[in-house]
């Protein structure tokens, strides 16, 4: 449950959210979850590194090549957010994803159905997707530009009815209205550092690179939308 405590400063600051968790990656040492809801991922590659407060071992790093994974993960969503710290080392040659939920088939173009970000070399756009069918929103997603490398963002990005937000250092960003219902996977899965899924693995114009390069920490999948002061508490945690 979320709420208020008072600082020494005597100002109000609202508490971390955990009404609606479903998953939490804090990366301390781990990938286990610490929701509570026992979804562990498994590590492919990624190794322990520095967060963005310089403490050891308390996120990871991803060379284009590692990548964390929950199998067998189900989620039935019409409003979710996701929240995550992201650093990029670099502008891709096409795309990276920092993460993808997925049905776990060949990819987007293919029928799956998702909750996913790319970056792209196209303007360093950070672009954010909802999938409920094959191809529903290709070219529709909320944007945050330029995501520039060497930095650690906070992103959080929401559905509510059927609105789409992204919110970036605690500040809204964009949005959109879509046209799309309940989102349901079955034995699923869920990426971080995500695996080249958009497009089933094609590897033409840099697509088999898709796999993110840089840190990523603090991942959360919430069941509901957080509202704007939920969203400031998880930029500041940790301040």
């Amino acid at each position: 449950m979320t709420g208020y405590v008072f600082s020494d400063f005597c100002t109000i600051v609202q508490s971390i959210p955990t009404e609606g968790l479903i998953v939490y990656y804090p990366f301390n040492g781990n990938a286990n979850d610490e929701s509570g809801n026992g979804h562990h991922g498994v590590v492919h590659g990624a190794s322990l590194t520095s967060d963005r407060f310089w403490n050891l071992n308390s996120a990871y790093i991803f060379d284009g090549n590692g990548y964390i994974r929950r199998e067998q993960f189900d989620l039935t969503v019409g409003d979710f957010t996701v929240s995550l710290w992201l650093f990029a080392d670099n502008v891709p040659p096409w795309y990276r994803q920092p993460f993808a939920i997925h049905s776990g088939g060949g990819g987007i173009n293919f029928g799956d159905k998702a909750i996913t970000m790319h970056y792209t070399a196209n303007g360093s756009n950070l672009d954010a997707y909802y999938f409920t069918s094959d191809g529903a929103s290709l070219g529709d997603g909320v944007r945050f530009s330029p995501l520039t490398p060497g930095n650690w963002f906070h992103v959080v990005y929401l559905r509510e009815g059927n609105e789409q937000r992204l919110y970036v250092d605690g500040t809204f960003i964009d949005s959109l209205t879509d046209g799309f219902g309940t989102l349901q996977i079955q034995a699923g899965l869920l990426d971080i550092g995500a695996p080249n899924y958009w497009n089933g693995g094609w590897t033409q114009n840099g697509r088999d690179q898709a796999k993110w390069q840089g840190k990523l920490d603090d991942f959360r999948l919430y069941d509901r939308t957080l509202n704007d002061n939920e969203i400031q508490a998880l930029f500041i945690e940790g301040n």
